[in-house]
């Protein structure tokens, strides 16, 4: 067992703000200057006493520090120390204002990080985290772990005070406590808990102290700049592998290019992140080997097979896999364009083969896509020992992912759970995947011939179709590829056999698509079209995994913008050309190219400063508003999907329909959630996932709480109507679509917060005979949606507003005009809301075909938190919300600044 440890997390307090107030002409400027003036002291007073104290730094992300301690007592101490420090010989801002720090300390038995032997992972340490989320200005937050073995130490001049309990994202409710160290008393905690930590954080080797760091450049207090985990870890074994570079991150752990210690051959590795153990069972580690074993049996020319893997009784989990050298198919027509008709049937032909080895397996891929189908060049095998010592090579194409394969009569949930919502996925799912779990290698084919037709004309079917991708596949005609003038008749009608509808019509075998496919490969030349695209070999970027949770191959750098991905094409929001008129925006060209290269709000900065006129900021605002708004749209609607993709779970429904008034009977259904909570928690955060029975009686919640056996069916997120039912009312049916409620104010933090909710129905066919089972929920903070929390990023004095359009009544007003979000809102106890002038003139512009370019931008409204006489204008663009009661329910994005 690991030895117990001691972590704290600091940061500086409205760091972002500080930035904004150094002196400089540019934001480089300005960061230099709060590296110098706030960043580096602060370091300064960070280290003195750590080394006495037997402490050091092991990662850092601009102010914010990660420290560990092998002493609880000497962490409490050099935290006093700091936080004194900067009482005494304070950090003064150009405002004459003090800077200061919020601490919090946790103590707990730790994991190894097997990528990085000088950090550190698991619960304890995204506990010791999320608790410095709830802290404020001075403040030491500690738990109740940690006070346990303070309180025995009878330290001098140290008191504590209980908070209370908090809900900290991924851990469940804990008791917060506040080490005092001065006369000041108890320091309020945040109401709301800090927004979750996307910047990129940089691992110290031990050795390696503050300064030395910051003199080797390691300064970045900048905003523009992202310090990324260094790729190649320090040396360190798993079983007879020594793991090299990190070649690429999926959602279910990280790809290592690694190397067999006795017989030096290079493999690839995939290291199952810890919390997808901790958080379960032994079952869930008993099917994760049960899915590897069935994976490793495979052994075919056309699929990345699995070589090796570590025991169920090893600490770390992980799946060995060949090592492959080559270029995806996504990244050939990337970087080419589309491929000619050979070469593209070629590589469909090859995949085919390896899923029909993958058939007689039992198996079903479910995830094929263009970026899982690699391109390499292999060497023939010698057929005697007179071959030649450097044998001719040959053109293959390889599946990846299979560690999301499928065994088709498994009936039991899987760890590798496929999200739906992952980009690139989207617009290759054939119809019926979209509906059940329960798919078989027809599904498969359909997918391989949208790969086709991606391959042939550089984009996915259906990309620019107004529809959303599960309605596109369901409901649209195949595409032909006749317009590109050579493909021939015959090559359309395979296309469509692929992708017809219904699988029955469909190619029954992929062995049948290969024999299509054959007379139309003919002068296929794969060899030219590999050499001329992949990497070279030494690179670090011959494989990664950021497609998947297993390998894909990649020779192009990742498109970031401050750390996240663009969009990619697979992603149907990516495409999105929203049809009605209010949607419809034309932007200039100039103004597209930016904000895919810098990101929006980095593009919004800049845009301020280039504006020279009235009329050309106000179509800058517009048009800003007019690109984020689709990010709240796409999040809405993944909301909803992944929420509705578990409600269709089979086993979930099975479950549901096994319920009794037993809470025994529960437990089949909390497993099932507990483990869906922790695959998004990540990448979609929320506050909790919950299930009620049909009658409104919670029977499942994660994280759980005692909420648990309460009665809610008067809540909107029930039964759709818009509004909480009084306890008088007659008990409602369960809603019967996809729901977002009415906003509500959180007891616990006080914040706006709303739930998504959807029906669990049994899966019957027939109208008469389907019926509602439950309801599935998701709540959420209004500030915990990504483009809220990034909205931070935004330069004063732009700000991004929501406002609610719908019906109803919300604290003690009407809920249309309500202001959900607003940088400055959580400073005021009351609700604020759109005035009447301004709210009649936006929902007379969005009413059918009405809207024009003209009326994207309000003008000569007040400030709308009463704190001026300045008048505001400000580019708006309304978001489509689910609602039951409304059909055509809508929020209301607004980019606004003092009107010039």
């Amino acid at each position: 067992m690991s030895e117990m440890k001691t972590f704290v997390f600091t940061d500086i307090v409205q760091s972002v703000t500080l930035k904004g107030q150094m002196a400089g002409r540019s934001d480089a400027e300005r960061d230099v200057a709060y590296v110098t003036n706030i960043l580096s002291p602060h370091r300064r007073l960070i280290e003195s006493g750590l080394d006495a104290n037997g402490g050091r730094v092991v990662s850092t992300a601009g102010d914010g520090h990660f420290l560990v301690f092998s002493n609880t007592i000497a962490a409490a101490s050099w935290a006093v120390q700091v936080q004194q420090a900067h009482q005494d010989t304070p950090i003064v801002t150009p405002r004459e204002e003090q800077v200061q720090v919020r601490m919090s300390l946790h103590v707990g038995f730790p994991q190894a990080d097997p990528g990085d032997p000088d950090n550190f992972i698991g619960r304890v340490v995204d506990y010791a985290a999320r608790l410095n989320d709830y802290a404020t200005g001075g403040q030491i937050l500690i738990s109740a772990a940690a006070l346990g073995l303070l309180k025995d130490a009878g330290l001098e001049g140290v008191r504590f005070h209980p908070h209370g309990e908090r809900e900290l994202r991924g851990i469940g409710a804990i008791d917060v406590y506040e080490l005092l160290y001065d006369d000041s008393g108890p320091r309020p905690t945040r109401d709301k808990p800090k927004g979750e930590d996307r910047r990129a954080w940089t691992v110290l080797p031990a050795t390696m102290g503050l300064t030395e760091y910051s003199e080797q450049g390691g300064s970045a207090g900048a905003a523009t700049q992202i310090h990324h985990r260094r790729s190649t870890p320090a040396k360190r074994r798993l079983g007879n592998y020594e793991l090299e570079e990190l070649l690429g991150a999926g959602g279910m752990g990280d790809v290592y290019k690694a190397r067999h210690v006795q017989f030096d051959r290079v493999r690839a590795i995939k290291v199952i992140k810890p919390h997808y153990l901790e958080a379960g069972s032994q079952g869930i580690i008993r099917r994760f080997y049960r899915e590897i074993k069935a994976v490793g049996a495979l052994d075919h020319p056309n699929i990345v097979v699995a070589v090796d893997s570590s025991a169920p009784t090893d600490d770390t989990h992980y799946l060995v896999m060949e090592y492959v050298h080559g270029v995806s198919a996504e990244d050939l027509v990337k970087n080419a364009g589309p491929l000619s008709v050979p070469d593209a049937c070629e590589v469909i032909r090859q995949a085919a083969l390896g899923l029909q080895y993958i058939l007689t397996q039992g198996m079903v891929h479910r995830d094929i896509k263009p970026s899982n189908l690699m391109l390499t060049l292999e060497q023939k095998r010698r057929t005697s020992e007179l071959a030649a010592a450097d044998p001719p090579t040959q053109p293959l194409v390889k599946i990846l992912d299979l560690g999301l394969a499928l065994l088709v009569d498994e009936d039991q949930p899987r760890l590798t759970q496929m999200d739906h919502g992952a980009m690139g996925t989207a617009m290759y799912m054939s119809p019926e995947q979209w509906k059940t779990t329960s798919v078989d290698i027809r599904s498969d084919i359909y997918s391989l011939g949208c790969s086709l037709y991606h391959l042939l004309t550089g984009s996915p079917p259906y990309f620019d179709s107004d529809l959303k991708p599960e309605r596109a596949h369901e409901r649209l005609a195949p595409p032909s590829v006749r317009e590109r003038g050579d493909a021939p008749r015959a090559l359309d009608a395979v296309l469509k056999k692929m992708m017809a509808k219904s699988p029955a019509d469909r190619y029954q075998t992929p062995a049948e698509v290969a024999d299509a496919l054959a007379p139309l490969a003919d002068g296929a030349d794969l060899t030219t079209l590999i050499k001329r695209n992949q990497a070279p070999e030494h690179g670090a970027t011959t494989v990664g995994a950021a497609h998947g949770d297993t390998l894909a191959g990649s020779n192009r750098a990742r498109d970031t913008v401050a750390g996240r991905r663009r969009l990619d094409p697979g992603s149907w929001r990516s495409y999105e050309d929203a049809r009605p008129a209010w949607r419809r925006w034309a932007g200039p060209i100039a103004t597209l190219a930016a904000l895919v290269a810098i990101g929006l709000f980095a593009w919004a900065t800049i845009a301020g400063l280039q504006a020279s006129n009235r009329a050309q900021r106000k179509d800058q605002l517009a048009n800003l508003a007019a690109a984020m708004a689709p990010q709240l749209d796409a999040e809405i609607d993944r909301r909803i999907a992944t929420l509705e993709d578990f409600a269709k779970d089979p086993s979930l429904r099975a479950a549901m329909q096994q319920l009794t008034d037993s809470p025994e009977s529960w437990k089949p259904v909390q497993a099932l959630i507990n483990q869906r909570y922790l695959q998004f928690d990540e990448s979609l955060p929320s506050n909790s996932w919950f299930i009620t029975d049909r009658t409104g009686l919670q029977i499942a919640r994660s994280p759980e709480s005692d909420s648990i056996g309460n009665s809610y069916w008067q809540r909107d997120y029930f039964h759709g109507q818009g509004k909480n039912l009084p306890d008088d009312a007659e008990r409602p049916e369960p809603l019967s679509g996809p729901h977002l409620s009415s906003v509500y104010r959180s007891d616990s933090t006080n914040q706006l917060k709303v739930a998504f909710s959807v029906p669990i129905e049994n899966g019957e066919r027939r109208p008469e005979d389907r019926k509602v089972l439950g309801v599935l929920g998701m709540s959420i903070e209004l500030g915990d949606f990504k483009l809220l929390e990034d909205s931070r990023m935004l330069t004063r004095p732009l700000e991004l507003v929501l406002v609610d359009l719908r019906e109803g009544e919300v604290e003690g007003g009407p809920e249309k005009g309500l202001i959900l979000h607003h940088p400055d809102l959580d400073r005021f106890a009351s609700a604020f809301r759109l005035p009447d002038q301004t709210l009649g003139e936006v929902e007379e512009s969005i009413q059918g075909d009405r809207y024009r370019s003209e009326d994207r931008v309000l003008q000569g409204y007040p400030e709308l938190l009463g704190r001026g006489q300045e008048k505001y204008w400000g580019g708006y663009l309304p978001v489509d919300v689910p609602s039951q009661a409304q059909p055509n329910a809508k929020w209301l994005v607004i980019i606004q600044e003092p009107e010039m």
